[in-house]
């Protein structure tokens, strides 16, 4: 009986080796298959990244570009008050992503050093003067104004964060220049500038990060991640991280892009998965295929020998 079981075996040789090759050809295109996959969702990323990123910088510099309308018009007197009113007003409907208009004067201090604070401020939004004066006061922002008071140039500040009525922060950055004997500071909101930079594009699948590299180098000063409630999955390795830096007046950003999870869902299309259990499905079947002569050979042999 032992003679006879080996003998079964040896004869079902070709349909395991049927069955072994079957499985190794669906493996190894299962696996070009899906390298070829990653590389296209990679060549997809990298794609809309640059796209996002090129938008991004046309925002900041449609925000600088506001800043400077902004002070040649300070340059100019207006015929009265009320036209002053009117055309801030009108000046900060255009401009959306302008959270103040601030007008600083000097300030002297205690130990009779420069410093400067807010005398007036315009905006849209529900912020007090002793709002605007908490954060134009702290320490790391004063350089900022001196270089601006004595330069005479277009100078942006390092970004702030504001917590007031509002537990998520909102990070903002100032330009700031001197007009007469006063400076004006246009003070940016970055998630809103991040926002209407994709509002007509609408990625899904990215987290935006910006870094401040002069302070925050390893601390995102903002991060947005699209879709708003998706699931942040970033991949680990270098070559799924864009990188953009941004040049301001006196700063330097950098605009980090990653895929998160609604990406990864996007383009898994599950092709190699079905392609793996149909090849391994048609291996299993051959092999069994070539068993039945096989085995109907061997039985016929058998009751010869008998």
């Amino acid at each position: 009986m032992q003679s006879r079981n080996m003998y079964g075996f040896l004869l079902s040789l070709p349909s395991l080796l049927a069955l072994l090759v079957g499985l190794s050809l669906t493996a190894a295109m299962s696996y070009f298959s899906n390298k070829q996959q990653e590389k296209d969702a990679h060549a997809r990323f990298v794609q809309e990244a640059q796209f996002i990123a090129q938008t991004v910088r046309r925002t900041f510099e449609q925000n600088r570009a506001a800043a400077e309308l902004w002070f040649r018009m300070c340059s100019a007197r207006p015929e009265s008050e009320d036209a002053a009113t009117d055309a801030t007003r009108v000046f900060l409907q255009g401009f959306p992503n302008i959270s103040t208009i601030e007008h600083l004067v000097i300030a002297k201090s205690a130990d009779d050093g420069r410093r400067f604070s807010v005398t007036d401020i315009n905006s849209l939004q529900s912020l007090t003067l002793n709002d605007i004066k908490r954060v134009t006061e702290l320490p790391e922002l004063q350089p900022a104004f001196d270089e601006a008071w004595r330069s005479g140039e277009t100078i942006a500040t390092p970004v702030t964060r504001i917590n007031s009525q509002n537990p998520a922060y909102r990070g903002e950055v100032r330009y700031i220049r001197r007009v007469d004997d006063m400076l004006i500071a246009i003070s940016f909101d970055l998630e809103h500038s991040l926002k209407t930079a994709v509002v007509d594009y609408k990625p899904e699948g990215f987290t935006l990060s910006m870094f401040d590299l002069m302070r925050y180098a390893s601390d995102p000063l903002v991060k947005l991640v699209l879709p708003q409630d998706g699931e942040e999955n970033i991949k680990k390795r270098k070559s799924w991280l864009y990188s953009d830096t941004l040049e301001l007046p006196g700063r330097q950003w950098l605009l980090r892009i990653t895929p998160n999870q609604a990406f990864h869902d996007q383009t898994n299309n599950r092709y190699t998965v079905t392609l793996f259990i149909s090849g391994a499905i048609i291996s299993i079947l051959l092999s069994l295929l070539l068993a039945r002569p096989t085995r109907k050979s061997g039985e016929a042999n058998e009751a010869e020998g008998f």
